[in-house]
């Protein structure tokens, strides 16, 4: 489970591009999701596992629903389930954030280095 507070980027394996979220709530986060960075692009995003600095502004944000009323049967379970929606943050959130994300020099990691980094977490051999 993710803490409120943190900030993670996704990189979308088709355009290339990224966007960073925060965890307004505690809660459970998915690894890979549809690409928000480019409209019209079909592309998987991928996270990075938290690894950028946590001060980079977000601009799409992770929370849990007040309410349950208009999500699926899947959805809310996965509510129950600690899971958190996604949204677009407010201009305004953005604005008092920081602004804008590209102006920092943050250069997100390729497709690539993502795939090895979640190989090596997964193939990580076990001590015992």
């Amino acid at each position: 489970m993710e803490k409120a507070g943190q900030r993670n980027a996704y990189v979308c394996q088709e355009c290339g591009k990224s966007i960073v979220t925060e965890n307004l709530d505690d809660g459970t986060t998915p690894f890979m999701i549809a690409c928000r960075a480019t409209k019209g692009c079909r592309g998987a995003m991928y996270s990075t596992f938290y690894s950028i600095p946590q001060s980079t502004p977000a601009t799409y944000e992770w929370f849990k629903p007040q309410s349950m009323k208009g999500y699926s049967r899947e959805m809310q379970e996965h509510f129950r389930m600690g899971g958190l929606d996604l949204r677009e943050r407010r201009p305004t959130q953005r604005a008092a954030d920081g602004g804008d994300v590209s102006r920092l020099g943050w250069n997100p990691p390729s497709v690539d280095e993502l795939v090895a980094k979640t190989k090596a977490r997964v193939m990580k051999p076990r001590r015992r």
